[in-house]
């Protein structure tokens, strides 16, 4: 055993001595961040120095950050993480590419310093921004300071680190060779991964740009200019490697213009009653600012020419001298293109004919509609005749359901519910411009209650009565009073419910046939000097069973006899329950008794047995 321990001790020795020699000094410095950058970039490096364990404990530490100065510009250092320590930074040098990082003992400086004697660990954030350069790689190095109070300058086995930085170049570039017919050429940059052009339409973006391979220098692009117009593309290079950055886009091609066939637009006619003639109304579907103006042809309906005329608006009117009222037509509609882009369009089916109006001088309502209404009763218009004297000497008259074929409208709802509201209002048709209008009353149907009569409910003991005054005519209530109850009971023969003895009280019941409340009166017992005879009609109880044929124990002698048994019982299971504690208690010592003469036998044959020895 002794031996086991010694070799514990041994081992136990061997391994803190271990731990102390390689925990004696030692540190890890490394910095990290992007390796591959481009100019302009700012960047943030971390740094980070950790597992500092110095035996005796560290003062202050002492590390430097070089950079080449033609490629970096310092930006700041900011220290994040520090384990027991404070900052103090050198960045006196960070213009020619030097940055001094101190880190040194929190507890205090020079002679008042306490050395840290716990690992620390130390992280710093240094940010950079990358100039425009033409070189490609450079070196971030960190070295230890030689300071004469550092004690990291002793120490043999701490690891710093550097980081190589790559900076991205820009791919050079590409320059247009042509866009004829179409196909667009370019010459190749050296070191691209691939292009992607752009084509521009209008000197607008058209479409999303179209990647090709690294070692194409053409594409035919006709099949992504669906449409007439104008045309150009660019071309820019793409890196094919993470070194290198995109070019910028080239200059645009020169144009290359696509010819097409303008769309057909459509066009419809409907009659101009406010004006005379027509009205036409283009529907296009070109792009904006390829039509120059849109060419108009109108038909007879005999399909004979009647006039040719270009406009460019795509909505407008044809009136009277062009167009005889009362006469239908048709016409086809043709785009003429803006510019040599485009081709003008065929032109379009005809429209659907349409009769051209004649201009109304005036509209009247010759035959009146109903214009007195009750509340509730609805707007009937169906009577109404309106004539229209056109500005030519002619007149026709239109009945209401040809209001719509003719384009007459009317402000007011056929068939709408009228209230005392509408009273007064104006019902105006109008037509071409003119209108012509009429007021409807809307009289009230409420009734006057100019006769009436009452209508009495009696109270009674129980609930309340009431009157009220009552038109003849409507039957509605024009007042009502409540009429209180009277308190007033009417009650019933008495019954006997519990026949009287010579020692025990009765008692009886009677109830009001109104309300149905009931009052219980005491019966003295016989043989009393305050005991009465029954009257002759008094219903006598049977005591012993009541309706139903159960058994009625209400009675004196029949509660006392019910509080006997159960006293009873209750006596019974009191004395059960003591019997058996008893007989617990009484088995309970016997049992004792029992372990005790065991015990006294066992003691008595080990005495004997040690005699014998």
């Amino acid at each position: 055993m002794k031996r086991i321990i010694i070799f514990a001790l041994i081992v136990c020795l061997a391994v803190s001595t271990a731990f102390c020699v390689s925990a004696a000094s030692s540190f890890t410095a490394k910095l990290e961040g992007s390796e591959i950058v481009s100019a302009g970039q700012v960047l943030a490096y971390v740094f980070t120095v950790e597992d500092i364990t110095v035996d005796g404990g560290i003062l202050n530490g002492d590390f430097t950050i070089s950079f080449d100065p033609n490629v970096f510009e310092f930006q700041s250092v900011d220290a994040v993480e520090i384990d027991h320590w404070q900052m103090n930074n050198n960045t006196n040098n960070a213009a020619s590419g030097s940055i001094r990082l101190i880190p040194m003992d929190s507890d205090g400086i020079g002679d008042n310093a306490v050395a840290v004697t716990e690992s620390g660990r130390i992280k710093y954030n240094i940010h950079l921004k990358v100039k425009a350069t033409t070189e490609k790689n450079t070196i971030i190095k960190v070295s230890s300071g030689m300071v004469a109070d550092s004690e990291l300058n002793n120490i043999s086995d701490g690891t710093l680190g550097s980081l190589t930085i790559t900076i991205k170049q820009k791919l050079a570039t590409p320059d247009i060779v042509s866009f004829d017919n179409g196909t667009a050429k370019w010459t190749a940059v050296e070191n691209a991964g691939g292009y992607s052009i752009q084509i521009y339409k209008n000197n607008s973006e058209f479409g999303d740009a179209i990647p090709v391979g690294a070692d194409e220098t053409e594409k035919d692009l006709s099949t992504y200019m669906t449409k007439s117009g104008k045309y150009t593309f660019t071309v820019t290079a793409v890196n094919g490697s993470a070194e290198y950055e995109p070019s910028d886009e080239s200059t645009q091609s020169p144009e290359y213009v696509k010819v097409g066939d303008l769309e057909a637009p459509t066009i419809r006619l409907t009659p101009d009653n406010e004006n005379g003639g027509l009205k036409y109304q283009i529907t296009d579907t070109n792009e904006n600012g390829t039509v120059k103006e849109y060419k108009i042809t109108l038909y007879d309906v005999d399909g004979t020419v009647v006039n040719t005329f270009s406009t460019p608006n795509l909505a407008g009117t044809i009136q009277e001298g062009t167009v005889t009222g009362g006469i239908q037509y048709s016409a086809s509609v043709q785009a003429i293109a803006k510019d040599e882009t485009n081709n003008d369009s065929a032109e379009s089916a005809r429209s659907a004919a349409a009769t051209a109006a004649k201009k109304v001088d005036t509209i009247a309502i010759s035959t009146l509609p109903t214009l007195s209404y009750t509340d509730g009763q609805k707007l009937d218009l169906s009577d109404m005749v309106v004539e229209i004297k056109y500005a030519d000497g002619t007149s026709e008259k239109v009945k209401f359901a040809d209001f719509d074929s003719y384009g007459i409208t009317c402000n007011m709802q056929n068939g709408k519910k009228l209230t005392t509201s509408d009273s007064g209002s104006t019902l105006t048709v109008s037509f071409g411009g003119k209108s012509s209008s009429q007021k409807i009353t809307v009289t009230s149907t409420e009734c006057k209650h100019t006769s009436t009569h009452k209508v009495r409910q009696e109270p009674t003991c129980g609930d309340t009565g009431y009157e009220n005054e009552v038109c003849d005519k409507c039957g509605a209530v024009i007042s009502s009073r409540t009429l209180e109850a009277t308190g007033n009971h009417s009650y019933g023969q008495w019954e006997i419910i519990i026949n009287p003895t010579s020692t025990v009280k009765g008692q009886k019941q009677h109830s009001c046939s109104v309300c149905g409340k009931v009052e219980i009166e005491d019966i003295p017992p016989l043989g009393t000097e305050s005991a009465e005879p029954l009257p002759p009609d008094t219903d006598i109880a049977d005591t012993t069973r009541n309706q139903g044929g159960v058994i009625d124990n209400n009675t004196s002698d029949g509660g006392k006899k019910n509080l006997d048994d159960l006293s009873k019982i209750f006596l019974i299971i009191v004395l059960v329950i003591f019997g058996l504690i008893i007989l617990f208690i009484i088995l309970g010592i016997l049992l004792e008794n029992r372990r005790a003469q065991a015990r006294r036998k066992k003691k008595k044959r080990s005495a004997n047995a040690t005699k014998r020895r």
